[in-house]
């Protein structure tokens, strides 16, 4: 595994926890 792999993963984690995070704040708001 190539660091450029570990670090898209890393960007893709990180921006499906920050949408489900506002989605969370949102909803139960």
């Amino acid at each position: 595994m190539s660091y450029r792999f570990i670090a898209t993963c890393l960007a893709a984690w990180v921006g499906v926890c920050a949408t489900a995070g506002w989605l969370v704040e949102r909803l139960w708001s």
